[in-house]
């Protein structure tokens, strides 16, 4: 992997040949099965980050069945350290609104292959702040509903003020059974 030295002008068949042997080198480890997953894994990660931007900032509306956190959400519970989620919103120029699928956080922050045993651990940790991010809005819109005053005839599609005049001042009629 020695730099090649400056092309002459008139070109010559050594250094076409030196040039002609690096390239096909390049190509026969690009080739490698271990390149070609590395490759795949980057393509999917970024395809996936591609989708993610267009997407719904919300973890419980995920993409393709993919469970999604926000980059600010992944720091908070613990997923990646501050300084890693730092680190990829200013080389990748994210904000920290950002949603990342689970997918591309195996492909772009866990530093094992998916194959890896060790890997659980890491989706282990993105699915329990998932969770907890999850229960929490799941919460918070649970009290909203309490907090709200609810009218059955409402809900039934009945104006409020139309409810007694259907009873006509009459309560529950029960018939005995005969």
């Amino acid at each position: 992997d020695k730099p090649l030295p400056p092309p002459q002008v008139g070109g010559n068949e050594a250094s076409n040949a030196a040039g002609r042997r690096r390239i096909q080198a390049l190509l026969r480890r690009a080739k490698n099965p271990e390149a070609q997953a590395w490759l795949q894994r980057h393509r999917n990660a970024l395809k996936n980050d591609a989708k993610s931007r267009c997407g719904v900032l919300s973890p419980t509306s995920a993409s393709n069945g993919d469970f999604q956190l926000t980059l600010e959400q992944m720091a908070l519970q613990g997923v990646v350290p501050g300084e890693l989620a730092t680190a990829a919103a200013q080389t990748f120029g994210w904000e920290w609104a950002q949603v990342v699928t689970e997918g591309s956080f195996l492909e772009l922050f866990v530093p094992v292959p998916p194959t890896d045993y060790h890997s659980l651990d890491f989706m282990r940790a993105f699915r329990r702040a998932w969770l907890l991010v999850n229960e929490a809005q799941q919460r918070e819109e649970a009290a909203a509903l309490f907090e709200a005053p609810f009218h059955p005839q409402q809900a039934m599609g009945i104006p409020r003020g139309a409810a007694a005049s259907l009873h006509m001042g009459h309560g529950w009629l029960f018939e005995e059974g005969g």
